[in-house]
């Protein structure tokens, strides 16, 4: 993960020392400096009630929100609950204790320990106590499984009909166990969600689709449609088990591994935040240890001494300042091996919100949508990464039938095809293109499976000297579209893009098989150029850059009927690069002037092609226009 601002950012350096397997044998849990473990339990002084009253919690039947406690104090809390349990003389004692640890086990995100606490308070109750169901209910919600919440919010309800927060929560739970069942989504109001919060991390629930897991031979496992679905159709909508938030004013996290190098920013972040995750609430384990880990093989015991073991190395974090002197430190743990090791594999980078973060590199690039179509630009990649388990299990394929994107910790897959059941989803690790050899040789390797897709399969049985053919071509293209580039307004532009329409033709016969079986992707990076020279110049017809657009789609795989007048229907979807969501725009446009019968229809593919790709398209018309 990429930094910036180093003469400003506090830097936190950790390296490894020897591997454990519980963090009860390490010095600290926590990730932040703020916060502390569980102290090693003391013999217990005092009765049960005079060690509750001393924490201040007992006494007044709940937290007091004045003293606006901090992780480490209510670890504390817990932890004198603990003590005062070993010496309650009551049965009536016991359950307050247990209820109030339950709530310190709420706020520090342990909702399994929560959970057990309330369930064990009130097992012999003929009535649940009106707290005990409202903290089973909090910690249901935290463990996501909303339908056991609505049902004991239901509970409370009938118990307790007083209970306004239990009536809010009632409506909370029940918005998210309906986005649960059919994946209906606000999805605008998610962005205005993600771009509020920091770090973005969303109250919505995930939905999972007509997808299922299964064996995908030699790849291992993969995604596979139930039944039949249609290009732009929701494949799931996933919120990440745990996600790290870059942004550029804060500091940075290094984690320095002397065996296999480092990491750094939200990567070894996320690894952080996965660790604890999973020690709070054990629960959770087999949906991360269950993801692809490569050869390694994890430690084969769940709890050692009663604890839960999280397969790790405990790294001591030292003290490294740049510009804060009097930054503080302490030791920390970072998972290595399995845990370490299904992050790397398993992680994606993501931006806060895609269609903001893709419109945002347009216009520093100058390219206002949808006057002109994108160029191919340099991936500066995302600071932001997070798990989505279910998005883990997709597997990479350069001619992908599906599309991911990101609002806040929300990850939104779609199909870009039209696919029959029992269908592979696959989507690109790293979109395409023209450079294919040098792809597949660096992208896959540490995944352990070679790419098989018609790109790469054309790539082997095509002769070292088409190749250099077409790279040739390619290079003398490039060099024909900046000259007419720096030529623009001359008389002879017209013949300038006859010359390069004719280039244009001699790299496609470069190809032996049709682009809707094996994708030009050097047709398209060239034609992209061209229309980017042409897309403002008056000496163009409008006509001609029309066929120029549709043979750009064309290019990429998509089998349009029509086009020029009287029709425009997509038969068969191709590759779903970002570009072609602004062609389809530019067509609805260019259209007004050519073929106004075909601007319903264009608008219509537009905007499919911007669902597809972003993942929703209720923000279609304020960045194209209707």
């Amino acid at each position: 993960m990429g930094t910036t601002g180093f003469a400003s950012t506090t830097c936190r350096t950790s390296c490894f020392s020897p591997r454990m397997t519980s963090e009860s044998q390490a010095v600290g849990k926590e990730s932040r400096p703020s916060k502390i473990v569980l102290p090693w339990l003391g013999r217990p002084r005092g009765t049960a009630n005079s060690i509750c009253r001393r924490i201040g919690l007992l006494s007044s039947g709940g937290f007091d929100k004045s003293w606006n406690l901090t992780v480490r104090r209510l670890t504390l809390h817990a932890t004198s609950y603990t003590r005062a349990l070993a010496c309650s003389s009551t049965p009536e004692e016991t359950q307050t204790i247990r209820l109030n640890r339950a709530l310190a086990f709420l706020k520090t995100r342990q909702h399994d320990a929560a959970l057990s606490d309330v369930e064990s308070a009130t097992a012999a109750a003929d009535k649940p106590a009106e707290k005990a169901l409202f903290r089973k209910a909090e910690a249901l919600y935290g463990l996501q499984q909303y339908r056991e919440c609505c049902e004991v919010l239901k509970k409370l309800r009938l118990a307790y009909p007083d209970n306004m927060a239990a009536k809010s929560q009632l409506t909370r739970a029940i918005s998210r166990l309906t986005e649960h069942a059919n994946g209906k989504y606000r999805f605008k109001q998610l962005q205005d969600e993600a771009a509020c919060a920091r770090p973005p991390h969303l109250d919505h629930a995930t939905y999972i689709g007509p997808v299922r897991i299964q064996a995908s031979g030699s790849r291992g496992r993969g995604l596979f449609t139930t039944k039949a679905v249609k290009a732009g159709d929701l494949l799931f909508c996933e919120k990440a088990f745990t996600h790290a938030f870059f942004e550029k004013e804060g500091g940075f996290t290094m984690l320095v591994d002397p065996e296999n190098g480092g990491t750094m920013g939200s990567h070894s972040e996320l690894i952080d935040v996965t660790i604890q995750k999973l020690h709070r609430n054990p629960s959770l384990m087999p949906i991360i240890t269950d993801l692809h880990h490569g050869s390694y093989q994890p430690v084969d015991a769940t709890y050692v001494d009663g604890e839960p073991v999280v397969d790790t190395y405990v790294a001591l974090l030292l003290p490294t300042t740049i510009s804060h002197p009097n930054v503080l430190t302490r030791p920390r743990v970072y998972p290595s091996f399995l845990i370490r090791r299904i992050v790397a594999l398993n992680c994606f980078g993501c931006p806060q919100v895609s269609t903001v973060t893709w419109h945002q590199e347009k216009r520093r690039q100058g390219q206002p949508p949808p006057t002109k179509p994108s160029t191919p630009a340099e991936d500066n990649g995302f600071h932001s990464c997070g798990i989505w388990p279910t998005a883990s299990y997709i597997n990479h394929s350069c001619t992908s039938n599906a599309r991911r994107a990101f609002i806040g910790d929300m990850l939104i897959a779609r199909a870009t095809r039209d696919l029959p059941a029992n269908t592979e989803v696959t989507w690109w690790y790293q979109p395409p293109h023209d450079d294919s050899a040098q792809r597949n040789k660096t992208l896959l390797r540490q995944w352990g499976f070679v790419c098989d897709c018609p790109l790469c399969e054309d790539e082997k049985s095509t002769s070292a000297a088409v190749v250099g053919k077409r790279e040739a071509l390619a290079t003398g293209l490039r060099k024909q579209v900046a000259a007419l580039q720096e030529g623009r307004g001359r008389k002879e532009t017209g013949v300038a893009v006859a010359k390069i329409e004719a280039a244009l033709d001699a790299l496609a016969a470069t190809y032996t098989r049709p682009a809707s079986e094996v994708p030009r992707l050097a047709v398209w990076v060239a034609m992209q150029r061209l229309l980017m020279a042409v897309v403002e110049m008056e000496q163009v017809p409008m006509a001609r850059k029309v066929r120029l657009l549709l043979a750009m789609l064309e290019s990429l795989g998509h089998v349009i009927e029509g086009g020029v007048g009287g029709t425009v229907k997509v038969l068969q979807w191709g590759l779903m690069m970002d570009g072609v969501v602004e062609c389809w725009a530019f067509l609805r446009d260019a259209y007004r002037l050519t073929a106004p019968e075909l601007v319903v229809p264009a608008e219509g593919y537009a905007r499919a092609a911007y669902k597809m790709v972003f993942g929703e398209d209720e923000t279609f018309v304020g960045i194209y226009g209707e």
